[in-house]
């Protein structure tokens, strides 16, 4: 029996994470390959900070989703959780950019 080496994560997204999506609809949801190895949430914004810089192009968009990953949340169905919450297998987060109003 093989051994993925990759867990599928379900992240929801909100703000401008939504753009990443074609066509994002109200429940925009990224469903994405996570190395075994991201085991906190501190590791998971860096792997898609990585991530999102080698594949998503930011020449003419409205913001670098690399870069604002860093400066986001992740929160589960109960709480905002930190860079050291352990992630759980096959658990769902949301993923909540820093917003201002005026």
């Amino acid at each position: 029996m093989e051994t993925s080496t990759q867990t599928k994560m379900k992240i929801r997204l909100f703000g401008a994470f939504r753009n990443l999506l074609p066509n994002s609809s109200e429940e925009a949801e990224l469903s994405i390959d996570v190395p075994r190895h991201v085991q906190t949430i501190g590791e998971l914004k860096s792997f898609l900070k990585e991530h999102w810089s080698t594949h998503v192009p930011t020449s003419g968009a409205t913001f670098d989703p690399s870069s604002l990953v860093q400066k986001s949340v992740f929160a589960n169905e109960r709480a905002v959780l930190t860079d050291d919450t352990p992630l759980a297998l096959e658990q769902k987060v949301a993923l909540l950019p820093p917003v201002s109003g005026g």
